[in-house]
């Protein structure tokens, strides 16, 4: 996956976890690395005792969230995080193909 560029800090983070559980270094795999760090970091800024509204408070609040060479941008009816977007295809025996 190109989400990251290639010399980030971000890429190399991913990197990293994915090996130290081998696990494959895919699409799912990122995405969910990404929607984890998101996740931790809204945790984190929603407090000791975190709620569901304080956790939606907190993502609005986090703006610009610098994954590492991997920006997202989240506010007050901006709850997507990027508007990256990228064709691929999945061949066969299920690679992706850009």
């Amino acid at each position: 996956p190109n989400f990251f560029p290639p010399r980030s800090s971000a890429n190399k983070a991913f990197s990293a976890a994915v090996s130290k559980q081998k696990l494959p270094i895919d699409y799912d795999h990122c995405l969910g690395y990404i929607n984890g760090r998101v996740l931790s970091e809204a945790v984190r800024a929603a407090g000791a005792n975190p709620t569901p509204a304080t956790l939606a408070a907190a993502m609005e609040k986090l703006g610009t969230l610098d994954l590492g060479g991997y920006a997202l941008q989240y506010g007050a009816g901006r709850h997507h995080g990027s508007s990256f977007t990228e064709i691929t295809i999945l061949g066969p025996k299920g690679r992706y193909i850009r």
